[in-house]
């Protein structure tokens, strides 16, 4: 038997020390450990960029602790990497000699070029970048930014600006000013003088943010706004917010630590400055980072590839389910979209399709209520390169797919009646699926207008493996939500 092969990636930030231990399996990463310490070495750097033996020794003993967490596995790969404050310290040497005491694998002191290209792997390998997208990740000592699509960066920048380079040096008194934010904002904005020109005039279709730092603030505009969407008015009325605080001891945000506290002013000023400057309407945070693009980099059963397809095609491995079986649905579904006036949007089409890919996915648990067992799985599971639309709409599509169609949720990913219409194509397309025989699709015609489905059946395939009365049945079904299903038999000319 093979031994498994583990992949280790530690990532020594300005603000965090990260690992992350994988297994790889059916051509998956699988995350088996994943652990975060903050030992801000950017507050550790005094003025002469020299790191103090308490900074020193805090990441040293961190690094001790990771070791433990992976020392025993055979087979290990393994990458450190350090990034802006290490990069500038001057006693960098003493750092890595007392670390190679604690744990034995060489360090790598990487660039800002290398850190927004292993930044950018990240978030390619787990979100789907069909189109160009600009990614932005803020560390404690440095921002990186960069433009791409799919796997290819195309521009990249990193600047001397981070959030607790910024705390440090404008917000350390625990006070939040006017006057300090103001000059604050100034200093952001002359560090994105150097590229703002470029990268506007390069331009992306999607924003997205990475990192602790923006993840803090979507974190605090969740919980005082109710979305954690980046804008520059949510970012202004944030920042509004902190002023009226006016104190780091002051703000009252469930959940945050003192030291996230002491980060949240200058991580406001920074994102509302390169929004601003930038003219970025939107900026959705992502998880992935630079340790994800490490660690993927290290992965060699990895192909880059579409990261959707390859989603699928691990669930689908794992899970056993019957190919042949979800084709012949997807034949049958692309005979009913052919025939819709209203067109299926990239949203719709590629979550009913993922849907009939993964509906049987619950039948490894047990075949009774496997639909909800199903949903199950794929509303917990990674679904790498599926956003947040897409992942609540393929889960409902499975929870309903047959039998009674429960409650539906208040807010769904699409308007109420289409998200109906869609249901009941994919259940259409299952009840006329029959068996699982190797038949071509059945000749269905159908009609979608407002709130009513009509078919039209041809006289032979009226009791075609009691078809009608599968039909008859859905019916029923369907009309409890307010759209009715209609069929009826050909005239025969």
């Amino acid at each position: 038997m093979q031994e498994i092969k583990h992949i280790v990636a530690i990532d020594i930030g300005s603000n965090n020390i990260q690992m992350i231990i994988a297994k790889e399996h059916a051509g998956r990463l699988i995350i088996v450990e994943h652990q975060t310490q903050p030992i801000n070495l950017a507050l550790g750097l005094d003025d002469e960029k020299r790191l103090s033996s308490t900074a020193i020794k805090s990441a040293v003993t961190c690094l001790r602790e990771f070791s433990c967490a992976f020392s025993r596995l055979s087979q290990t790969n393994i990458r450190i990497v350090a990034t802006h404050s290490l990069r500038q310290a001057r006693n960098k040497s003493e750092f890595i000699s007392a670390a190679a005491k604690v744990m034995p694998y060489p360090i790598e002191i990487i660039d800002g070029k290398t850190a927004a290209q292993l930044i950018f792997d990240g978030v390619a390998h787990t979100h789907q970048l069909d189109s160009r997208a600009l990614i932005i990740d803020i560390g404690g000592g440095s921002t990186e930014l960069i433009i791409g699509k799919q796997f290819t960066p195309s521009l990249t920048s990193s600047l001397p600006i981070g959030s607790s380079g910024i705390r440090k040096r404008f917000f350390n008194t625990g006070k939040i000013t006017h006057h300090d934010y103001q000059q604050a904002s100034q200093f952001i904005d002359e560090q994105l003088a150097n590229i703002t020109a470029r990268f506007k005039h390069f331009g992306w279709q999607q924003a997205l943010g990475t990192s602790e730092t923006i993840h803090l603030v979507c974190r605090a505009l969740e919980q005082l706004f109710a979305s954690p969407l980046i804008t520059l008015n949510s970012l202004v009325k944030l920042r509004k917010k902190l002023l009226f605080w006016n104190a780091v001891d002051a703000i009252t945000l469930h959940g945050f630590t003192s030291d996230e506290k002491w980060l949240l002013s200058s991580a406001v000023c920074i994102l509302e400055s390169i929004v601003k400057q930038l003219n970025i309407t939107q900026l959705t945070y992502c998880n992935a980072a630079l340790k994800d693009g490490v660690l993927y980099g290290l992965a060699t059963s990895l192909q880059k590839s579409d990261v959707r397809t390859k989603t699928i095609e691990s669930l689908v491995n794992l899970y056993h389910t019957d190919v042949q079986y979800s084709e012949r649905i997807i034949k049958q579904l692309n005979k009913f979209v052919v025939q819709i006036t209203t067109p299926m949007t990239t949203l719709e089409w590629q979550s009913v399709y993922t849907a009939a890919k993964l509906h049987e996915v619950g039948l490894t648990i047990n075949s009774k209520n496997s639909h909800l067992h199903s949903a199950y799985i794929i509303e917990h599971s990674d679904l790498l390169g599926f956003n947040e639309e897409e992942r609540q709409l393929i889960t409902l599509l499975i929870r309903h797919q047959h039998q009674h169609i429960q409650q539906l949720p208040a807010v769904l990913p699409i308007p109420h009646e289409r998200f109906i219409t869609l249901l009941s194509l994919f259940r259409l397309a299952i009840i006329c699926t029959i068996g699982r025989l190797n038949a071509p699709p059945i000749p269905l015609r159908i009609h979608v207008n407002a709130h009513i489905i009509e078919g039209e059946l041809s006289p032979s395939l009226s009791g075609f493996h009691g078809l009608l009365a599968k039909l008859n049945e859905e019916r029923k079904q369907i009309e409890e939500t307010g759209i009715a299903l209609r069929f009826r038999c050909q005239t025969v000319a």
